[in-house]
């Protein structure tokens, strides 16, 4: 895998994950489905799941690409980096902030499939 591609993928999984997680908090699950709305049991389950799956497969890619002393550094830039963006979509446009999210998670997907990450 080249550098730029799992730097990427890292990012786009890092991204989603946070986006995921995010949901799982009533104030922005409301934002989304209206006031008032708070996600389900299974809702935060499902929820919390992609989120520590998509991180991990985050922290996959970045020591995939570099090893696991600097992958693991790696990882933690692009934790910053994906939480970063996504706090700045959560603030001006919650809306957009999900649906980026989705294609963030089945961008990084393609990548790791694509560089042979996924046997």
């Amino acid at each position: 895998m080249n550098a730029s591609l799992g730097f990427l993928t890292a990012l786009a999984f890092t991204f989603s994950g946070f986006a995921a997680l995010s949901q799982t908090l009533d104030r922005h699950y409301a934002e989304r489905n209206g006031r008032g709305a708070s996600p389900g049991v299974s809702e935060r389950l499902r929820l919390h799941g992609l989120g520590w799956t998509a991180l991990a497969l985050a922290l996959a890619a970045c020591v995939r690409q570099e090893g696991w002393p600097m992958g693991t550094a790696s990882w933690i830039g692009t934790l910053t980096a994906g939480a970063l963006l996504l706090v700045l979509l959560l603030t001006y446009a919650p809306a957009i902030a999900v649906r980026a999210a989705r294609w963030a998670g089945a961008l990084g997907g393609c990548a790791m499939l694509l560089s042979g990450m996924v046997h």
